[in-house]
């Protein structure tokens, strides 16, 4: 059995400083909260613990302070940025059902001992994740100390290769080197390898001060001169094992690893913005949670319209394999589709009865054309190709999921189903990425079915959020009218002159060999003209042009380079010409 004890302030700060400028959309900056949970969530995945704890600093002096007024006196104010983080971990940590413990007038390292201390006299493995070195003290047979970033467990021949000291003399090594990070004073002129020396020779800080006759010239003069200042040092680094407990009497069991709070956990991951976690945390929606059927005859058919056309709206997915109907939610139809068009190709499920596509559009087409049922559907403009593909006019009244979510959140990288389901639902739905003609008829059952349940739930949420940002009318009265209009655009693309074009095809080779000829002939040898490398080899190595920019791959022949090098130099501007043409040809 072994709990992982986690030094929040340790990790926030690391976390705070490791990740740059990221915010929210409402620009809150929230890169600590971010590391932070990445962090807790691999100690969780990765390790397993079977009990979990986190301490944390409380916001005021400690006893240390009174000791010694200058104790971590030399540190930066915390940043408004990075204070204003601590709550949402917090939060996070809690949404967790993590234990926190922090105690006025003590550090988290203290807590971090003390809890060590007694969980081990239970028969408990101890990990203490901390970067701090000072946890280095506690180290033993049963307490091991993990950093989590570099992935290196100390037990106590790590802590001796780190520091050349075992863990029982880590205080005494401290209070000789000092500790910057703290402001930890030490003795003066004394560093890691001395101190590491000394105790190797004499042992402890106090058989060190017995033994100052013994040590000669300066050193010994500095220990006589700043034993003081070792002695108090040695007091500040020393954690205290035996601290108040936070919160009354400890039990273990608090500490043990419980499910989160999955509500609370990915409302906050919503708010932060942490899609990527909440992916990570969100569970599969099982298919019975929703009724999904196959309707494959013609009474199952004729059941499916009856539904639709008294509802007032209707989620849609066409496949190459069938489509995915749903007029409420938790209900929809998936129909098994048998034609192959020259236009479009709709494969066979294999040994299973199909309609024929035609049918089935056939029936789709006044409820598609019915203004008053809203069509709801996820990519709208490739749904259009198979509509019109079978004549039925454009829907008038439709509802894009993809349009909506970017709409939403327009700096947002993926607005898929499965994002918006996670994002929106909470919930993670399969995404299949393989060949159509590979699925079983359950399996394509499922997933499409899936996708027109995520469509109608998200429908309303989408619809809220916009109208709640001001944004339903930009939806309605430009995005959607606009996707209808780049449609035909695309559909009927433009017309070329052929002849034209091929004519002019000719003449940019005719002139990219006589510029390659050129080329070749100022460098004096053939090379290849389009490999960076090579000609950084011909331009700064043979040509000795001095070169302007250093990339990782050697010296860069970017255009901005070329531009500069050709006000001095005609082979960089006969290459400029040369890839202008050749930009023009692939174009």
């Amino acid at each position: 059995m072994t709990i992982y004890i986690i030094d929040g302030n340790s990790y926030i700060h690391r976390a705070y400083h490791a990740i740059q400028n990221l915010t929210t959309s409402k620009g809150e900056q929230v890169n600590a909260v971010f590391g932070f949970t990445k962090m807790l969530l691999k100690i969780l995945r990765t390790y397993k613990p079977d009990y979990i704890a986190v301490c944390m600093d409380y916001p005021a002096p400690t006893f240390r302070h009174k000791e010694f007024s200058e104790y971590k006196a030399h540190r930066k104010k915390t940043a408004e940025e990075l204070k204003n983080q601590f709550p949402l971990v917090k939060k996070i940590i809690s949404a967790f059902n993590i234990k926190i413990f922090e105690k006025e007038g003590y550090e988290a390292d203290d807590l971090i001992a003390t809890l060590s201390e007694k969980v081990k006299n239970k028969g408990i493995d101890v990990v203490i994740v901390t970067s701090d070195k000072d946890a280095f003290q506690l180290v033993d047979k049963n307490v091991k100390v993990l950093n989590e970033p570099k992935n290196i467990l100390y037990d106590k021949e790590e802590v001796v290769k780190k520091l050349g000291v075992g863990p029982e003399n880590v205080v005494d090594y401290l209070a000789l080197a000092g500790d910057s990070s703290d402001n930890v004073p030490g003795i003066p002129g004394i560093g890691e390898k001395t101190a590491a020396k000394l105790i190797s020779e004499f042992g402890n800080l106090e058989n060190i001060f017995t033994n100052i006759p013994k040590i000669k010239g300066k050193l010994g003069t500095l220990i006589t001169e700043h034993s003081d200042s070792a002695v108090l040092s040695k007091k500040l680094v020393t954690l205290v094992k035996d601290t108040p407990d936070p919160t009354g009497e400890m039990e273990l069991e608090q500490l043990k690893i419980k499910e989160p709070d999955n509500e609370k956990l990915l409302n906050i991951l919503k708010q932060l913005e942490f899609y990527s976690l909440i992916k990570l945390l969100v569970k599969e929606e099982k298919a019975e949670l929703s009724d999904f059927q196959i309707a494959n005859n013609d009474e199952q058919i004729k059941n499916i319209f009856n539904i639709i056309k008294d509802s007032d709206k209707l989620s849609f997915f066409i496949s190459p394999v069938g489509i995915a109907l749903q007029p409420e939610k938790n209900k929809a139809f998936y129909v098994p589709l048998s034609e192959v068009t020259e236009e479009l190709t709709l494969i066979y499920h294999k040994q299973t009865k199909t309609v024929p596509a035609s049918e089935i559009f056939g029936h789709l087409k006044p409820i598609f054309e019915n203004n008053k049922i809203l069509k709801i559907t996820h990519g709208a403009k490739n749904q259009f190709t198979v509509l019109e593909k079978y004549g039925i006019l454009i829907p008038e009244n439709i509802f894009d999921t993809e349009i909506a979510s970017y709409l939403l959140n327009p700096s947002g990288k993926n607005h898929s189903l499965s994002d918006i389901s996670i994002e929106h639902l909470g919930i993670k739905i399969d995404t299949y990425e393989g060949n159509y003609e590979n699925l079983e008829i359950s399996e394509a059952k499922n997933i499409f079915c899936k996708k027109t349940d995520v469509m109608i739930k998200s429908y309303e949420i989408l619809q809220e959020k916009l109208h709640s940002l001001k944004l339903l009318s930009l939806f309605n009265d430009i995005e959607m009218p606009l996707t209808k209009v780049l449609y035909k655009m695309e559909d009927a693309g433009i017309k070329i002159d052929e002849t034209y074009f091929k004519k002019l095809s000719d003449e940019f080779n005719g002139e990219l060999n006589k510029l390659e000829k050129i080329i070749f002939s100022t460098a004096g040898e053939q090379f290849n003209i389009n490999s960076p490398k090579q000609l950084a080899r011909i331009l700064f190595d043979k040509m000795g042009l001095t070169p302007v920019k250093k990339i990782k791959t050697g010296f860069s022949t970017g255009e901005e380079v070329l531009t500069i090098l050709a006000e001095t130099s005609e082979l960089p501007k006969i290459i400029l010409e040369y890839r202008e043409i050749s930009k023009l040809k692939s174009t």
